[in-house]
């Protein structure tokens, strides 16, 4: 059995074998779930309806505009707090900390009532928090994952199925232009793109979604922009101000930050985003593989890979700016990179 994988293959068929035994099933994917997420739980669901198991797939608030396009997004309940998981199993997907899913299922999660917990992911820094893991970093994307999950058990994606794992990785990859992509990443999607999938389309929907509004909003971002050569860091944020002027919300800053990312004399950019008052999103990216955007941000209870992380931190716009600053100094200097 050959599995685009580092992993023990051994370990895919065992997961897949835990999770086949049981009959119904609840896929969660991690707070503000990415194409990524959002695709790998529905294309987990579409293979275990396949084998005769019954699935709901849950988030809190409705899919981002970018992800409206995927397959199956319209069997997705969106539910903002659940008091019992009603015999059915939670897997949680994409998730490198149990506390990052929604905080109205985590109680339900937590309890459970005997039955066990999935943990489905390819964060680094995931410490193994269910009773079945399978975590393997050395995937791009879950979505490269699932693909390999359904090989282990014999399986292969239907076509609808594809399209949902072409988009999860073709994300999480940046278009197959970030760090984590590998010769597996690239597999994967030809044996996806193989079936028929219409690659264009794919992609516009993905990636060609703007409103009008949104675009403006990012026009104010730029104007915030703060630069800090000696760190090699461009900094943009984001207030309720800006989306009151431009009829937008906190959801709209999507892509912000891979749009700052593209200043070219920078290593390191950094979205602050007022998600309410009092609540600031944090966004890093890093495009040096010397410096780990994970590891920034951990001191703040945040993580991620290490090209991308996030956290989230109390306080206004400015405070979040000093700690933000502070836990990248510290990091410099405690792990000796040099300027830029």
């Amino acid at each position: 059995m050959e599995l685009y994988t580092s992993l023990e293959p051994k370990l895919y068929l065992e997961f897949a074998q835990a999770l086949l035994a049981q009959p119904r099933v609840v896929l969660i994917p991690h707070l503000e779930p990415d194409p990524d997420a959002i695709g790998s739980c529905l294309a987990l669901s579409r293979w275990l309806r396949s084998k005769g198991r019954a699935t709901r797939v849950l988030m809190p608030e409705p899919v981002p505009a970018r992800a409206a396009g995927m397959p199956d997004t319209d069997t997705i309940e969106i539910v903002s707090e659940i008091s019992d998981l009603s015999g059915y199993a939670p897997v949680i997907v994409d998730t490198g900390q149990l506390n990052r899913i929604p905080s109205g299922y985590l109680k339900a999660v937590e309890e459970r009532g005997g039955l066990p917990l999935f943990n489905f992911d390819h964060h680094s820094s995931n410490p193994g928090f269910g009773d079945h893991n399978l975590v393997d970093p050395t995937a791009a994307a879950c979505g490269e994952m699932v693909f390999n999950l359904m090989l282990a058990a014999g399986d292969e994606p239907d076509l609808p199925t594809a399209e949902l794992l072409y988009g999860a990785i073709l994300t999480d990859t940046g278009k197959f232009s970030f760090g984590n992509t590998t010769h597996r990443s690239l597999a994967i999607a030809a044996k996806l793109v193989a079936q028929g999938l219409r690659v264009e389309e794919i992609t516009n929907y993905l990636y060609n979604y703007r409103t009008v509004a949104q675009m403006r909003l990012f026009g104010e971002i730029l104007r915030t922009i703060r630069s800090y050569p000696e760190m090699g860091l461009v900094v943009g944020e984001a207030s309720l101000e800006m989306y009151r002027q431009t009829d937008t919300s906190y959801e709209d800053t999507n892509g912000a930050v891979e749009l700052l990312k593209t200043i070219g004399d920078h290593r390191l950019a950094a979205l602050l985003k007022e998600q309410s008052p009092g609540v600031v999103k944090v966004s890093l990216r890093s495009k040096d593989p010397e410096v780990d955007a994970n590891l920034v941000l951990a001191p703040l209870g945040g993580g991620g890979h290490p090209g991308a992380a996030g956290c989230t931190i109390e306080g206004s716009l400015e405070q979040a700016r000093r700690q933000v600053l502070a836990a990248i100094r510290d990091y410099l200097s405690r792990t000796g990179k040099p300027s830029p």
